[in-house]
């Protein structure tokens, strides 16, 4: 036996305290200034690390199971992404941190004598919740113009902070109808609870939000790679911070009510639950609200940086609650660690290896360890897990599992494509081939009942709509935006000085700005949704049709279907953008006939 230099307490030889798990070769202020993270002491403790932080009750043996798991889930949800198959892929992102939640409860839980209702209110909880909080999200979706404009007061205020803040406080309450509960002491069950409650809502709520892009088909039209980069965010960036943030904060909470009361304050202002909770809300804002106006791709890089952070907190939350001191504690017999298989005194830490006993799955009673005794003490080398660590196939089971649950999710994906798929098209027009009726002049359709003329104030073009499918969405002395009655077909028409901007410049811009609106913006390829030939005001002029998908805070939404043209007269530029249903060929077909109508009764000035 020996004195610990940091607590002053006698201990066994070896590299580090059992009592206070601080290191026995140098003497530090308090053992939480340890630079070994108490739940893997072989990293730093604030080295964000996702799988040590987000399920810190793991063995090293069974840590590195989890972080090749989380690999392979998301190279997967690359390889589908770049394959197009976006359906399939949002599914299998959006399942992809819950699977492994689930996996570590059971690798943990196995051990106890916990009831299982605790892992089924607390997932179930984050699953009710997330798809309460996705169904009011389509619920209180925009109409109109700020369906497409990601800096509209909806997209910013409602989707970025509103919805966000409205998911912090649910996924928070979940976890504290456990606190009371005595059974339920420990740090590392606040950070649990949290973490798991938190990857069930993200995922819920991703796919009810997703609904739309599940409908375009198994391989609808779009660009890989932005897709490629909202897709991790899905998988990974958004549950980490959600599951790291909300983790955090119940950790605090639970230092507070349940740690002893001279270990209330060693989390120092981010132990306060009013401040814990308020870090947490920031964080998951500052994720939200950054979609709204960052690339995908930058996006991504954002979160990426605040789940950094999210970690740091989870970790320090995890690393002193873990370090709460048992001097008073007597020092029981030996075991074998889980962690190191080395032999240590039974009391809070490995002598060996430095790891906080607590961070290792319990042992019931009358289990036997390797020796063939029964287990004194949580962390003993005993059951599976002292197969596991002897090398024993038993040790695979997990992966095995995993990608056999992996499997069965891209299936489901691949099924819900398949049977959402719309039918397949056949163009009834052909490029160079007539087949169907000239335009009317746009003078005598002027005429007709029911039709509402608008003339350009500033440069004296005009047109006219029929106003029992069309409303003024807004307009200016130069432009007009017309709304369908369907709440979300658009048609933009936009003029200015040629002098100023040829057509073909026009078009460029438009085509630009709503490239940086609509999630993996491209050209339509689809022979069914060709332009046969662009013209405004029987005019010819520069055009394509291109798809997109809104995407909102919350994930990826709804397809949509554009296309752009433009023509001038020498004097005036004027592009038209009609915006319709991705994933409806029907409804996408009556819009642009209803758009082309309006478009062919441009009249441009003098004319």
């Amino acid at each position: 036996m020996s004195e610990c230099p940091t607590c002053h307490q006698q201990t066994p030889e070896g590299t580090f305290c059992v009592r206070c798990g601080a290191p026995l070769d140098r003497e530090l202020d308090h053992s939480h200034e340890r630079h070994e993270y108490a739940a893997a002491p072989g990293q730093r403790r604030y080295a964000p690390w996702i799988v040590s932080s987000l399920f810190p009750q793991l063995p090293r043996h069974s840590d590195r199971h989890f972080r090749v798991a989380l690999g392979i889930g998301a190279a997967i949800v690359v390889l589908l992404g770049v394959l197009r198959l976006f359906p399939v892929a949002l599914i299998t992102a959006a399942l992809l941190m819950p699977l492994l939640t689930a996996l570590y409860f059971y690798d943990v839980d196995i051990y106890e004598s916990e009831p299982l209702w605790t892992l089924t209110w607390t997932l179930g909880w984050g699953a009710v919740t997330g798809v309460a909080v996705g169904i009011f999200t389509k619920a209180v979706a925009p109409a109109g113009t700020a369906l497409i404009d990601r800096g509209s007061t909806y997209h910013v205020v409602t989707g970025g902070i509103l919805v966000p803040l409205l998911g912090v406080v649910l996924m928070l309450a979940g976890p504290l109808v456990l606190l009371p509960y005595r059974r339920f002491n420990d740090p590392l069950d606040g950070a649990a609870f949290g973490s798991a409650t938190a990857a069930m809502f993200a995922a819920a709520e991703a796919v009810v939000i997703g609904v739309g892009v599940l409908s375009g088909g198994l391989r609808p039209a779009g660009a890989a790679a932005p897709w490629v980069a909202r897709l991790l965010g899905v998988a990974v960036a958004t549950p980490v911070l959600s599951m790291s943030a909300i983790g955090a904060a119940t950790a605090a909470i639970w230092i507070r009510y349940r740690a002893p009361v001279k270990d209330h304050g060693a989390l120092g202002l981010f132990g306060s639950p009013p401040v814990a909770i308020l870090t947490a809300a920031v964080l998951v804002i500052a994720g939200a609200v950054s979609e709204t106006f960052m690339p995908a791709g930058l996006w991504l890089a954002w979160v990426v940086v605040l789940d950094a952070i999210g970690l740091v907190l989870l970790r320090r939350a995890i690393h002193v609650g873990l370090l709460e001191e048992e001097a008073e504690k007597e020092i029981g017999p030996e075991l074998r660690c889980t962690n190191c298989g080395a032999m240590t005194a039974g009391h809070t830490f490995c002598g060996n290896c430095g790891i906080a006993l607590k961070a290792l799955p319990k042992v019931p009673e009358g289990l036997a360890t390797a020796e063939g005794e029964p287990a004194p003490h949580r962390g003993a080398f005993a059951g599976r897990l002292a197969r596991e660590v002897q090398g024993r196939p038993t040790r695979r089971r997990r992966l095995i599992a995993f990608g056999a649950v992996a499997i069965v999710t891209i299936g489901a994906g691949f099924a819900i494509g398949a049977l959402a798929a719309p039918p397949p098209r056949t163009a009834p027009c052909k490029l160079h081939n007539q087949c169907g009726s000239p335009p009317v002049l746009a003078k005598v359709l002027t005429t007709f009942p029911g039709f509402t003329p608008w003339t350009s104030q500033a440069l004296g073009y005009s047109l006219r709509f029929n106003s029992s499918q069309w409303t003024i969405a807004a307009q200016d002395a130069s432009n007009l935006t017309l709304q369908a009655g369907d709440g979300f077909s658009l048609l933009f028409v936009n003029a200015a000085p040629e002098s100023q901007y040829s057509p073909r410049a026009l078009a460029e811009q438009r085509i630009s700005s709503l490239q940086g609106q609509l999630l993996g913006w491209t050209h339509d390829t689809n022979p069914s949704d060709a332009l046969l030939g662009s013209a405004v005001g029987l005019r010819p002029g520069p055009g394509g049709v291109f798809v997109g998908t809104v995407s909102s805070p919350q994930g990826p939404q709804t397809p949509v279907s554009v296309a752009v043209m433009a023509a001038g007269d020498g004097r005036v530029s004027i592009v038209v953008t009609a915006v319709a249903p991705g994933n409806n060929p029907g409804d996408k077909a009556a819009v642009y006939q209803r758009a082309d109508d309006i478009i062919d009764s441009i009249e441009w000035a003098g004319q």
